[in-house]
């Protein structure tokens, strides 16, 4: 993702929609990997040129998506018959399109699981394995 120096003013004015839009939980992740060292992701990144599906986060150079998923144990929308077939899909198009995807909970973002997969998933190794390079 460009520097803020980098982007036009049209960018920047859709990055800070984006970030408005954020759930709770998807700005605690946020904020964790801005300050673990890690390359900051594109938000909301339109990954399928076919559908309207976006990833929370992708990181696009490693072909990494990451989605949050919320109200895991309030029967929200992911939880749910047609909210979790239409995610199934969404995740299995990503996966046939090379993408690795992560879903992380409420849970695994508080307790550093979540940073510590993406931290993984970026890692060159994991980049070269998910790319079918030895």
């Amino acid at each position: 993702m460009a520097g803020k120096a980098d982007m036009t003013t049209a960018e920047f004015l859709q990055q800070q929609k984006r970030e408005r839009n954020e759930s709770p939980l998807e700005q605690d992740l946020r904020h964790q990997i801005s300050v673990s060292g890690l390359p900051m992701p594109e938000r909301e990144y339109r990954f399928y040129p076919k559908r309207r599906w976006r990833a929370d986060f992708a990181w696009v150079a490693q072909r990494l998506l990451v989605e949050v998923e919320g109200a895991t144990f309030v029967n929200g929308r992911h939880n749910r018959g047609s909210g979790f077939e239409k995610d199934a899909e969404k995740y299995n198009a990503a996966a046939l399109m090379n993408w690795t995807v992560l879903r992380v909970t409420k849970t695994m973002i508080d307790n550093g699981t979540a940073i510590e997969m993406i931290r993984q998933a970026l890692s060159p190794a994991h980049t070269a394995l998910a790319r079918g390079e030895e």
